[in-house]
């Protein structure tokens, strides 16, 4: 039997985003190739059944520190130290692969603090971080392992994220391996045959969880520029973010008429949103490799992110997609948004995203994933 591997991770409800999708999809695919996979996880999740792959909780009482402590705690006593392979997506002690996919805690932080609407809330989150303790035990924990550890083998989905923790670590360049993101071609597929008119309405999709650090405000100000300057344009936003709050911005930035909050879609649903979409618009603050945007590439749309994604690699500026330098920056977003209204244009853009199909092929990654963990 091949060496059985072990995953460590919060979650594999798929429901919760694009790592937990990832990673579910990373399990059956080492079982296949003739893998055992055992899961420790901290939160159940009671539809989630793969065959070959068993999952453990692990029980963690408490919330918040107490909580992310009592976890590694109760990991570390469950390793017994001869696992020939320990792959986790939390910073541990005792682990041989570690994936980050929230990129580095560092730089997530400054993004976030960033994301902040005003100058006035971007000092009050730079004032309150170091009194958010179970922030500092998270940095603390995976700069422990970046700067301490020169066994354990890491593996980022993009140059940027690379090219981070050489400039931020002591990490020597042979221990991190780059492995771009793909995703399941099978089920995300442009339409055919579809046939939109130029009077038509152009569709933009935005989907994320955390509405703030994706630029939701952001895509909302340039959406307002944009519909001054004659775009004719609705927006579906798909996600669990803070919708409220969201709301009250959309009405004061006055597009509250042109935009629909979907919440949660995901299975079928969500690749055939897809399809029936024009642009997915992306304005993120920080994003490792964002999983919606090479969804998007697959299903033959072109895509509008930021330099801070590294999904951003897979797109060649103004023929698949559009990047911006900065989610700030409306007026470029705003721009952005009304190139795309040319329906030639964006027709060969989405022409040129779908070429990308063989680049973004999930099982190709899943294969240097597995070079990746079996390799001496």
């Amino acid at each position: 039997m091949k060496p059985a591997v072990t995953l460590i991770t919060d979650s594999l409800n798929r429901r919760r985003g694009g790592a937990e999708i990832y990673l579910t999809g990373l399990a059956g695919f080492l079982v296949q190739h003739g893998h055992p996979v055992h899961v420790l996880v901290r939160r159940d999740h009671a539809d989630f059944s793969l065959p070959g792959v068993t999952v453990e909780v692990v029980p963690a009482g408490g919330s918040g520190l107490r909580g992310e402590k009592n976890f590694v705690r109760a990991v570390h006593r469950r390793l017994r130290g001869d696992e020939p392979v320990v792959l986790s997506t939390i910073a541990l002690p005792g682990i041989t692969h570690y994936q980050p996919h929230m990129g580095l805690q560092r730089r997530g932080f400054l993004a976030s603090r960033d994301s902040r609407n005003t100058a006035f809330f971007r000092s009050v989150h730079a004032l309150a971080s170091p009194f958010n303790l179970k922030r500092r035990w998270l940095l603390q924990m995976q700069e422990q392992l970046l700067t301490r550890t020169a066994t354990t083998k890491i593996m980022v989905f993009s140059r940027l994220v690379h090219a981070q923790i050489l400039e931020d670590y002591p990490v020597p360049a042979a221990n991190i391996t780059v492995a771009p993101l793909g995703v399941d071609l099978d089920r995300f597929h442009p339409e055919k045959n579809r046939h939109r008119q130029p009077a038509d309405k152009l569709k933009l999709l935005f989907t994320g969880h955390n509405f703030q650090l994706k630029g939701l405000h952001c895509l909302f100000a340039a959406l307002g520029q944009a519909l001054k300057n004659g775009l004719s344009a609705e927006l579906h936003i798909v996600g669990n973010g803070h919708r409220p709050a969201f709301e009250k911005l959309a009405a004061r930035s006055r597009v509250a008429g042109h935009i629909r909050f979907l919440g949660l879609v995901d299975g079928p649903a969500a690749a055939a949103l897809y399809r029936s979409c024009d642009v997915l618009v992306h304005p993120t603050f920080s994003d490792h490799c964002s999983l919606v945007v090479l969804e998007a590439l697959a299903s033959g749309m072109p895509v509008i992110t930021t330099r801070q994604n590294g999904a951003a690699e897979f797109i060649e500026p103004e023929k698949s997609g559009i990047i911006i330098d900065h989610p700030r920056d409306t007026a470029a977003l705003a721009a952005a948004l009304l190139r795309l209204q040319d329906r030639q244009k964006l027709a060969a853009m989405g022409a040129a995203a779908a070429a990308l199909r063989p680049q973004l092929d999930f099982n190709r990654h899943a294969q240097a994933v597995l070079a990746w963990l079996t390799t001496r």
